[in-house]
């Protein structure tokens, strides 16, 4: 009869812990910070262990206010979208600009400014002076990026879309 009881007990208490399971991975679930990013290495990217410096930094700071991260590396212009779609929460590693302002809200910067640079390949005979300077040259950037109020306004007259 003990036994019994003893049995009915175990059974009761692993319903009870299985129920309560259940119900906090509901509400961890409705606590998750859906964020997207870019392979952007040495910051962030999915070939870096725990995502990266920048990632493991996001992470902990939701994590410290009761959050958990699901962190998912797209493209750059597809990230863009889905947070201005609402189709997730947060976008990992932009840079500040007019447009994104209209859609998103910005955290400190956790890195300090960031600095933009053009490059060109060692011996090659390019100087840099001004943005007019660059018009016969082609200039690769990232689809979807921003890189200062300067460039980005002149972009077109570069011939870069």
């Amino acid at each position: 009869m003990k036994r019994r009881q003893t049995h009915k007990k175990i059974l009761y208490l692993t319903l009870c812990l299985l129920f309560y399971g259940v119900c906090v991975s509901q509400v961890v679930a409705q606590h998750t910070v859906n964020i997207v990013t870019t392979n952007w290495p040495p910051f962030y990217s999915e070939e870096i262990l725990n995502g990266g410096p920048l990632t493991q930094v996001s992470a902990e700071a939701f994590k410290s206010v009761g959050y958990g991260v699901k962190i998912e590396f797209l493209p750059w212009k597809r990230a863009l979208v889905y947070v201005k779609t609402g189709e997730a929460d947060a976008l990992l590693g932009a840079y500040k600009n007019e447009e994104r302002k209209t859609f998103a809200y910005y955290t400190e910067s956790i890195l300090g400014e960031a600095r933009s640079a053009i490059i060109a390949r060692k011996g090659s005979s390019i100087t840099y002076y001004s943005l007019e300077k660059l018009k016969p040259y082609v200039i690769g950037i990232l689809m979807g990026t921003s890189i200062s109020k300067k460039f980005d306004s002149a972009k077109g007259n570069l011939g870069i879309t």
